[in-house]
């Protein structure tokens, strides 16, 4: 745990993604913003632009965190080596509209993760919505 905010710290590259997804289902933004990088990317999905810093970041988290959503990943992909390391992902989340309609979201996730100075992990190019932008989903 951090001292900083009581939050795991992921000390391999593959518990990243596992802490996000359990701050996803916990709704906990605070938790989810803790594994990015300061200079982390947030590749949104086609026709949107790419999003830097770590306030824009915490936006487009807390957009998606306001349907209380419940993720589930599967992990397709793993490839570390040294202090990098890239990630796809199968991802599927259910959740409610503030009108009470279910939503649906899947896509494939392509993420890169580094290790820092102190021997942690952090996110630092996010890409939820990979498939749709190299053409395989539409």
């Amino acid at each position: 745990m951090s001292e900083k905010n009581n939050y795991e710290v992921p000390m391999t590259a593959r518990r990243v993604d596992e802490i996000f997804q359990e701050a996803m289902n916990e709704c906990d933004l605070d938790k989810a913003m803790s594994l990015y990088a300061d200079n982390a990317v947030f590749v949104q999905a086609p026709g949107k632009p790419v999003v830097t810093g770590l306030d824009n970041i915490r936006k487009v988290i807390e957009e998606f965190q306001g349907i209380k959503p419940k993720l589930k990943v599967e992990v397709l992909q793993f490839i570390e080596v040294d202090d990098v390391a890239f990630f796809t992902l199968k991802w599927k989340i259910k959740g409610t509209s503030s009108e009470g309609e279910e939503i649906n979201v899947s896509s494939y996730d392509g993420n890169v993760v580094k290790r820092q100075p102190d021997g942690s992990w952090k996110t630092l190019i996010d890409n939820p919505f990979h498939a749709h932008h190299i053409g395989l989903l539409d």
